[in-house]
């Protein structure tokens, strides 16, 4: 068994067969693996608590969305056969998307990659710097300041320069790390592209700020914060 999984405990929600067919295979590697119909969930509050991992085997939508409402930072892989579910999970929630005739030892290695991403962008014994760039970051009030300027910031542009500001062009941040991120504290989940949009409104209101110095920028492997040339 691939040394990430080891001692992780993996969701996998479905009760189809390919389901059962997977969670066989898993536990046969000796991955953990804590089975969860859909129906279980069903309606139950949000919680932030639960599996390490989440694979998700369905054909449905609704599954995917469920599951992140329930389980909001756990990395999320999704098994479906269509490919219009597959992509539009990614889009929304998911983290990793594959078919239902992945071998298992190229599925324990998708969800090392996923635990790892996880830990690498969710680290919380490294301190936050308070400034970016020179730019003090007011979480409490909402705002990046620089001198006496004040570069006013929605609340859901306050978590995304609160995830952002400890990664730099050496290790960035996959958007939907950041989609997690914000979704943890916000009630209406919205979709990657909303986050993409509050990015790009970030960027233009730290251009609109002479001697700001500092931009988003979008790389192979995700987002990170860089002084502008």
């Amino acid at each position: 068994m691939n040394f990430a999984v080891e001692n992780r405990t993996v969701g996998l929600v479905g009760s189809s067969d390919t389901a059962d067919r997977i969670a066989a295979a898993l536990s046969g590697v000796g991955v953990d693996v804590a089975r969860i119909p859909t129906a279980s969930f069903a309606g139950r509050p949000s919680r932030t608590s639960g599996p390490d991992a989440l694979i998700v085997v369905s054909d449905e939508l609704a599954d995917y969305s469920a599951s992140r409402r329930r389980w909001k930072t756990a990395p999320m892989i999704a098994v479906s056969d269509d490919r219009a579910v597959m992509a539009r999970a990614l889009c929304l929630c998911a983290d990793d998307a594959v078919a239902s005739d992945v071998a298992v030892e190229e599925l324990v290695v998708r969800v090392a990659v996923a635990l790892r991403r996880a830990e690498r962008t969710g680290h919380q014994n490294e301190p936050a710097p308070k400034t970016i760039c020179g730019m003090r970051f007011d979480e409490d009030g909402h705002a990046l300041v620089l001198d006496d300027k004040r570069i006013r910031l929605t609340p859901r542009q306050v978590r995304i320069m609160s995830v952002l500001r400890s990664h730099v062009e050496h290790n960035p941040i996959p958007l939907s790390r950041i989609y997690q991120a914000v979704c943890a504290q916000d009630a209406r989940l919205p979709n990657h592209e909303t986050i993409r949009v509050h990015i790009s409104m970030l960027n233009k209101k730290l251009a609109s700020v002479a001697g700001a110095g500092v931009r988003i920028r979008c790389g192979q492997d995700g987002y990170y914060v860089q002084a502008a040339a």
